[in-house]
């Protein structure tokens, strides 16, 4: 059964449930528990009822397994999150990656036999309102590929932290005497 609480029973009711449980991971025995805690607090549970409780209530195992379940749902629930806010980027960097290849083929349609000319020559003006959208397209493009490398981990901050992190842990590993086994 995984660990819980019953209204009848005495250990789960008793002000000292810690104080038992505590015992209990010590390895006392429930014998030596309801001694201790009639000598202690003057409180008397049986041993049995002692006993009864850790068979009942507090099954570490169990407990461990559906916590453990719990957090691989809460887990996988998360990476698909993440895994759907990629996706999304992914989108918008398509969108605005099209967008901008439309833009630079007008401008390269519009100033296409000046780029052979030696001679200099005035160029034909471009709209202001494309130009702007073109260096848009471009920016939010870059931008949005910075926010999926953040989310993926891959960003350059990211690397630095982890690159700290493996150092803090190679320095407490020697300050505690431990050799890398790998």
């Amino acid at each position: 059964m995984p660990a819980g609480y019953s209204s009848r029973c005495k250990s789960c009711n008793s002000l000292h449930r810690l104080q038992i449980e505590a015992w209990h991971n010590e390895g006392l025995s429930p014998e030596a528990i309801e001694i201790k805690l009639r000598e202690k607090f003057g409180e008397s549970i049986s041993w049995r009822a002692i006993h009864n409780h850790f068979q009942a209530h507090y099954d570490v195992p169990a407990e461990a397994k559906d916590r453990y379940y719990q957090s691989q749902a809460n887990l996988d629930a998360k990476a698909d999150e993440r895994v759907s806010e990629i996706k999304i980027l992914d989108n918008v960097v398509q969108g605005k990656y099209r967008l901008h290849q439309v833009l630079d083929a007008l401008f390269r349609n519009k100033l296409a036999g000046f780029e052979d000319s030696e001679a200099p020559v005035e160029l034909p003006k471009l709209p202001l309102a494309f130009v702007s959208l073109y260096n848009g397209c471009a920016s939010e493009i870059r931008q949005t590929l910075k926010q999926k490398a953040e989310l993926l981990g891959e960003d350059p901050q990211s690397k630095a932290a982890e690159t700290f992190l493996e150092l803090i842990k190679l320095a407490d590993d020697e300050g505690s005497g431990k050799k890398d086994c790998e």
